[in-house]
């Protein structure tokens, strides 16, 4: 087995979980990945990089052939949907209008087109309906679905139960 370096307690429990518990499944494993905050600018190039890891994990562990689904942002859209830190510094001209209508954090960022391989759709209200009614139909009774999410919520009603941001 390969050794990996976990990068958070989330990740660590996910590990935990594919090497400890998978083995005794008695059915088909299903991986549906969810990642992507709500918006460009809330959905940052760490988690791409969160999906690309579990990716490399479930293909390191179970085997390429791992069927996973990964609902990502806007899907396999061309838009620039992922928030990454800006190279350069931006021109004059930039920082003096950022200033002027007190935007200047902004100017830190840019945005690309994420760049996760095998995007089944987007992580929208729909797209996850979507994957139940076509790809969930098809779990049968002893299989198990594993969902990882990595993105944004917040609190709930009650305090206690959490809710998941999900593209718009």
């Amino acid at each position: 087995m390969k050794h990996f370096k976990a990068r958070s307690v989330a990740e660590l429990l996910g590990v935990f979980v594919v090497l400890f518990i998978a083995p005794f499944a008695r059915g088909g494993d299903h991986f549906l990945t969810i990642g992507g905050g709500d918006s460009p600018a809330n959905n940052q190039v760490s988690l791409e990089k969160n999906v690309l890891f579990f990716q490399r994990l479930l293909g390191e562990i179970e085997g390429k052939d791992t069927p996973q689904d990964v609902l990502f942002a806007d899907g396999s859209g061309k838009t620039r949907d992922l928030q990454v830190l800006a190279p350069d510094d931006p021109p004059r001209i930039n920082l003096l209008l950022a200033r002027l209508f007190a935007g200047e954090n902004e100017l830190a960022f840019q945005f690309r087109q994420h760049d996760i391989p095998g995007v089944h759709g987007s992580s929208t209200r729909r797209g996850l309906e979507e994957w139940f009614n076509t790809k969930g139909t098809k779990l049968g009774e002893d299989d198990r679905l594993f969902i990882y999410f990595t993105g944004h919520g917040g609190a709930g009603k009650p305090e206690e139960n959490t809710t998941i941001s999900m593209w718009c």
